[in-house]
């Protein structure tokens, strides 16, 4: 499954891409911002986006995910954020996001997402 990871910070950015390619066994291509990983997912239509959601750049991760589910509804979307802000989560989600993860957060919580979501088995 190709997954595409968007994240601003590169420590994270590395973990994830880590996490997923290793543990999850997932084909990743990795961006550290919204406006350069649009234009190659709706190219080549990943399974999955996993973005972060405050990011810098004009796209932010929820524009980002207004912009895929317009072009490529079928794509699967989660957000994650630093914040725990009910507001960022409500938007999210009414815009189409699958799901959404509150950083920091360990394997264990995006297995479930991922298991929740039917990615993984």
């Amino acid at each position: 499954m190709k997954v595409a990871l968007v994240e601003d910070t590169d420590m994270v950015r590395a973990a994830l891409h880590r996490a997923l390619t290793k543990v999850f066994g997932y084909e990743v291509m990795s961006f550290p911002t919204a406006d350069e990983a649009l234009e190659p997912i709706l190219e080549q239509k990943p399974t999955l986006v996993l973005t972060d959601t405050d990011m810098p750049g004009q796209l932010d991760g929820v524009a980002l995910l207004k912009e895929v589910k317009a072009k490529a509804p079928d794509i699967i979307v989660i957000n994650m954020s630093g914040r725990a802000d009910e507001r960022l989560i409500a938007e999210a989600k009414a815009n189409g996001s699958s799901g959404f993860l509150v950083k920091p957060f360990n394997l264990k919580d995006l297995e479930a997402m991922l298991k929740e979501l039917g990615l993984l088995s």
